[in-house]
């Protein structure tokens, strides 16, 4: 499974992380020149009204575009998000200097960003349901940990496990379809339910819950092709008749 650099990835004014483009789902998404703005938030043009602050302290709003480099894509999308200057050490002919570097974390795409590589024979309301779960992961933590629990669901509903009270004994309900991979549906629908509960979900807990759920999806909703034909004409073949 290929791993593409997290929504979540800091970056500067000059340069995105290599994400996917919504459109042609390469990576060739790059800030439009002249649309990148930012400046002091509220919170720091207050602290430093009343008492001043190291540069280290300060935080940054920010707005940009992104346009895809493939001539014959050309999509645009707007990012919104927050910033944080950083003070690192440089390396200078006269010895160590310490430079402000400015970083930023995007928290809204529009049009949403590709997080997942969707497989083939996924259903629609499953391919859906994760470009929702793309849509939300930097905006609002817990409703993107609601959003794979729904997802969970759905993939009961396409895999014909019956209804039950609760997720769980659902869940239970289906070990012998699951396998192996029974633990890693009961982590995803941990932090799903973390979500429901208002229970603080890390960065760090929704980047690894992705990369489960990615790989969850892509082994229960392969799809493979229909041999049902070649079967009847194996049996009639070769079936001795008594």
């Amino acid at each position: 499974m290929k791993v593409y650099p997290s929504l979540f990835t800091p970056f500067t004014e000059s340069r995105c992380p290599d994400w996917r483009c919504p459109s042609c789902l390469n990576q060739t998404l790059k800030i439009k020149e002249g649309t990148f703005h930012y400046d002091l938030s509220a919170e720091s043009r207050k602290t430093l009204k009343e008492f001043g602050y190291e540069q280290d302290e300060v935080s940054y709003v920010f707005s940009c575009l992104l346009i895809c480099t493939r001539q014959s894509c050309r999509e645009i999308v707007a990012v919104s998000g927050t910033g944080w200057c950083e003070v690192l050490p440089t390396r200078q002919p006269d010895g160590i200097e310490y430079e402000d570097f400015n970083y930023f974390r995007a928290h809204s795409f529009m049009p949403p960003l590709p997080l997942f590589s969707v497989p083939e024979g996924c259903t629609d309301e499953i391919a859906e349901q994760l470009k929702v779960i793309s849509s939300l992961l930097t905006v609002n933590r817990a409703a993107a940990a609601n959003a794979i629990r729904r997802l969970l669901e759905i993939l009961m509903d396409v895999m014909g496990v019956q209804e039950a009270n609760n997720l769980h004994r659902r869940i239970q309900q289906a070990l012998d379809k699951f396998g192996g991979d029974a633990a890693a549906i009961h982590a995803l629908r941990a932090v799903g339910n973390a979500g429901s509960h208002g229970n603080e979900i890390t960065i760090r807990d929704l980047e690894e819950a992705c990369l489960v759920l990615e790989s969850v999806v892509k082994k229960f909703c392969h799809a493979a092709p229909d041999i049902s034909h070649i079967v009847e004409r194996l049996e009639a073949a070769f079936t001795v008749r008594k």
